[in-house]
């Protein structure tokens, strides 16, 4: 009973801690569709190359958020299931 208790407690846990990644993985979502639709709105004719070059770094690091936001996914799943594989046993 107390393996079951110690179970449900872990679940708790890690649906909240997945609800937390879930609303950050979603903000960030939104900023890098934000920042992808003023640059599809932006004529490139009349943009400076410096400009670009900052629109393309800003774009760049929103990328590298949402790679950092899949990796703690991972990371988290992984932990969920080897939890649950552990729990059978």
């Amino acid at each position: 009973m107390k393996i079951a208790e110690q179970a449900r407690k872990d679940l708790e846990e890690a649906e909240e801690l997945h609800n937390k990644h879930f609303q950050q993985q979603l903000a960030e979502q939104n900023e890098l569709a934000k920042a992808m639709g003023q640059m599809a709105m932006l004529d490139l004719s009349i943009l400076s190359t410096e400009e670009i070059v900052r629109l393309l770094l800003e774009a760049t690091q929103q990328i590298s958020l949402i790679k950092e936001q899949w990796s703690r996914m991972i990371r988290f799943f992984s932990k969920l299931a080897a939890q649950a594989h552990s729990t059978q046993q």
